[in-house]
């Protein structure tokens, strides 16, 4: 029998990496955050290894967003999703909570497509991970509504319009609580 402690793992990019959940979580301390800044699905794949090295109770992915801004298709992003998906089961079969990508006010600071254009497309790949998730077993967690305003990341959530603030971190806890061991 294994006796090593079972950990919570949240694997994604900055929004995940800038999640500060000694703060916010404090009384999860085996909740570990692996997310890395500018982090795209098919670079996850690539590090999906790093997995190993845990015991998984549950696994929290946040990854779509750098994908558009690196100019895949909403189509490619969730392929990417399903290579991904198959390189985690290679490694374990605890329970995956599939995030929904947020709406984002622009994807790099030089970046000129209008929030509209990158919204739709989120929205194409929220649509996507959502079957992706239900087709496969596991749990989508749809973000995008609790942080969307008139097709935009909530000014209130943000402080970049793309990375969450203070108050964006605290709805994002609110939102992920509910899956979390009690």
């Amino acid at each position: 029998m294994n006796s090593k402690p079972k950990q919570i793992l949240l694997f994604g990019d900055s929004i995940t990496e800038y999640y500060n959940q000694q703060e916010f979580l404090p009384e999860y301390i085996n909740l570990i955050n692996l997310g890395r800044a500018g982090d795209t699905v098919s670079m996850a794949i690539h590090r999906v290894n790093q997995l190993q090295a845990f015991t998984i109770e549950k696994l929290f992915v946040l990854l779509g967003i750098n994908d558009l801004a690196e100019g895949d298709s909403p189509k490619v992003i969730v392929g990417h999703y399903r290579k991904l998906l198959e390189a985690i089961h290679a490694i374990t079969k605890a329970p995956l909570y599939i995030q929904s990508v947020l709406p984002a006010n622009r994807l790099s600071y030089a970046d000129a497509q209008s929030p509209q254009l990158i919204n739709s497309q989120v929205a194409e790949i929220n649509l996507g991970l959502h079957q992706l998730a239900a087709s496969n077993g596991h749990t989508f967690i749809d973000l995008y509504p609790h942080f969307n305003e008139n097709s935009l990341l909530n000014p209130a959530l943000t402080h970049d319009g793309l990375h969450l603030n203070k108050e964006g971190y605290l709805k994002y806890t609110e939102l992920i609580q509910p899956y979390l061991p009690a």
